[in-house]
């Protein structure tokens, strides 16, 4: 039993580019007051609860409501000055006819106007646009992307069911992208957010497919003999990485997508596998068994200097790189726990991430500054959450007791 859906929609905005302080502090904690413009209706309450749920979450802001009454009093800036708030963020949402609605924000400091922007659209693009202001919100104040219009793609398992579900960064308003009776693992997102790679056992092995999220169509990209597994997009979406077991061992391979044609990356004699692009595209960082335990490596596209990253533990696995930083995140087993670790490339020192006791699957955020990843919640069952990697705040996205929710992967920020 399979089922499809194309789960994607659209809007309109008219936008200035936001004026943005790029030498803001990634730990510092922002003071911003919203300005309500009377949004007593459900719609314009649901925005201003939105973005505030949103900023509140990361452990970044704190917010306080300023009403029309404060505004007429003429205290905008006095607030700003007199109590130390940075930014007075503005939302006005107006019903236009029928379906269709009018959002405008700004958001300012005691001095200028940093940011201008002005939406339409239906009822269903409420939440949408909220998360693009946050996101705004979020760059103003600190100079970095934010991720609230980002998706979340994992597998839930209920009743012997496995479904592939698609939802915002928050993991709410979840879609079905894929129904099936046989598992579904190693979800990856395009660069471009509009296809996913994952892998399916509804043939009884494991097959690689590309999944199109605007149409729903999908094609096998890899059912080579044995297993077809863990794959991989390089950051300009042309190559994908994945593993191969038609010689008889774990092998990685480079596919181009362009030619659909595959490549071997290193004729070895040991178990490679679950291969990553570096952040720049120039290197691979993969897991092998080549030194007798699974340990991290990192060799050039051409499977040449290959470098050994990792040194400890019992198992080291799913390595990720973080965006523009010289970081891979990975899994290892000390102990009899799988835990998230990170290492700096350039110092070669290792920090330990997550501290459960069967930490698994972790994706990194398209701002590279938060990371999600399944974890064993206290019914023993599988539930994913989120964590800071600055400040190491955890927040729980799904947590059921009736059913498993396991392998994330956090899509890019959708344009």
């Amino acid at each position: 039993m399979l089922f499809f859906l194309a789960i994607f929609s659209y809007f309109t905005q008219a936008t200035a580019q936001p004026n943005i302080d790029k030498n803001q502090s990634i730990a510092k904690e922002f003071n911003i007051k919203i300005y309500e413009c009377d949004n007593n209706t459900y719609e314009g309450q649901k925005v201003i609860e939105t973005i505030q749920n949103n900023l509140l979450s990361i452990h970044k802001f704190k917010i306080t409501k300023v009403s029309e009454k404060d505004k007429r009093k003429n205290i905008y800036n006095k607030f700003l000055r007199k109590n130390n708030f940075d930014y007075m963020v503005s939302i006005q949402v107006k019903h236009l006819q029928d379906d269709l609605y009018e959002i405008n924000f700004t958001i300012e400091n005691s001095d200028d106007l940093l940011d201008k922007v002005s939406f339409s659209g239906s009822i269903k693009d409420i939440t949408r646009i909220s998360h693009i202001i946050s996101d705004r919100i979020y760059e103003t104040s600190t100079g970095n992307k934010g991720i609230f219009n980002s998706r979340l793609a994992y597998v839930v398992k209920k009743n012997n069911i496995f479904e592939l579900q698609i939802a915002d960064h928050d993991g709410k308003n979840h879609q079905i992208a894929l129904r099936s009776l046989k598992p579904i693992t190693s979800i990856r997102w395009s660069p471009d957010g509009s296809k996913i790679l994952y892998v399916s056992f509804e043939t009884g092995r494991a097959i690689t497919y590309m999944h199109d999220l605007f149409t729903s169509n999908r094609v096998i990209i890899a059912d080579q003999k044995g297993s077809n597994s863990s794959p991989s997009w390089s950051p300009d979406g042309e190559k994908i990485a994945l593993t191969m077991t038609e010689t008889g061992l774990s092998q990685i391979y480079i596919l181009d997508v362009s030619t659909n044609s595959f490549r071997r990356l290193i004729k070895s004699s040991a178990c490679d596998t679950e291969a990553c692009f570096s952040s720049d595209g120039k290197n691979i960082i993969f897991a092998s068994d080549r030194s007798g335990s699974y340990q991290i490596y990192s060799t050039d596209l051409y499977g040449q200097n290959i470098t050994r990253l990792t040194f400890d533990g019992d198992y080291n696995g799913s390595p990720v790189a973080l965006p523009n930083k010289n970081m891979i995140i990975y899994v290892k087993k000390v102990n009899d726990a799988f835990n998230i670790y990170a290492l700096d490339l350039s110092s070669k020192k290792e920090e330990l991430i997550t501290s459960g006791r069967n930490d698994q699957s972790p994706s990194i955020s398209p701002n590279g500054e938060y990371l999600t990843y399944s974890y064993i919640n206290k019914q023993g069952i599988n539930s994913i959450a989120q964590i800071s990697l600055f400040n190491s705040q955890i927040k729980i996205i799904q947590d059921k007791s009736n059913y498993e929710i396991f392998d994330p992967s956090w899509g890019p920020i959708i344009k």
